[in-house]
């Protein structure tokens, strides 16, 4: 018995076969698309080439009309909302062999990134020596890479409270937190959006630049003390992105992260906080 995804990974490729097929343009110029393949939203389209012609050939024989050609059939399919993308392969000589096709200004690969930046709110979810557990506002930034066919993409991402904040209980009111993460990174396709799923480790950093007055409070003869800490921890996030014209992207992300205590101006605090951004970015 077949599954949903598979059903429906089926009539794609049929709509997009006969969306192919209809196209004025591409039936005038007897430029017959071949569906190579269609996985998790990545679909791949063999070149249309003629008997015994090489590509210099057709590139020759067809010149910029065959380009705009290629782009024509990549907007048409990438009109499907279950296409996240399109690579372009070309059959070998005897019709076994695939290769990936490099055009003189434009290469389509079998690799993957997103480039993403935003902003939103952490909030506490240990120690309550965090400022009483407030929210804070914070940027992030993300970077996704890998090739179509891994069954995940390498995230590298970098958070930071956008200003400095002070502890309960602390003398001072200058700490700030910045989060550098390395992990994994699933994306879905559902319904033209690309839910994702994503897991790693963490290393957040605390730095902290306080005031340590002498006798009585008085600031005249305050030391400015410095304080840099570490925590090592992991992280799990979600999120669901959507792609708004060919590269142009935005989403929503929501993650979690738990690591080890520090002390910072001799105050022991947890590191596990969550936190909730919007983005917008690149990819392809």
């Amino acid at each position: 018995m077949m599954s949903f995804s598979n059903v429906r990974a089926e009539e794609t490729v049929g709509k997009i076969k006969a969306d192919f097929m209809n196209h004025p343009v591409l039936a005038a110029e007897n430029f017959s698309v071949e569906i190579k393949d269609f996985k998790q939203g990545f679909l791949s389209l063999y070149i249309p080439r003629h008997p015994g012609k090489t590509m210099d050939d057709m590139e020759s024989s067809y010149g910029k009309k065959w380009k705009d050609l290629m782009e024509k059939a990549e907007a048409l399919a990438l009109k499907n909302p279950e296409v996240r993308d399109v690579t372009w392969f070309v059959k070998g000589d005897g019709g076994s062999e695939d290769a990936i096709y490099y055009y003189k200004r434009r290469y389509f690969t079998e690799w993957t990134a997103h480039i993403h930046m935003g902003g939103g709110e952490l909030s506490w979810a240990g120690d309550t020596s965090w400022d009483g557990g407030s929210t804070k506002e914070v940027w992030a930034s993300s970077f996704d890479i890998g090739k179509k066919s891994w069954p995940a993409l390498l995230h590298f991402s970098s958070t930071g409270t956008a200003a400095r904040f002070a502890l309960t209980g602390g003398s001072g009111d200058r700490y700030r937190v910045h989060e550098s993460s390395f992990g994994f990174r699933r994306y879905f396709s559902l319904m033209g959006i690309s839910p994702y799923l994503g897991a790693g480790g963490t290393l957040v950093t605390v730095s902290a630049d306080y005031y340590m007055n002498s006798q009585n409070n008085n600031t005249n003869n305050a030391n400015m003390i410095d304080d840099v800490t570490s925590s090592k921890g992991g992280y799990v996030n979600l999120g669901i992105m959507k792609k708004m014209g060919k590269y142009f992207e935005a989403g929503i992300d929501a993650k979690a992260v738990r690591g080890e205590k520090v002390t910072v101006e001799l105050i022991e605090n947890d590191i596990n906080y969550n936190s909730a951004s919007v983005f917008v970015g690149f990819g392809f």
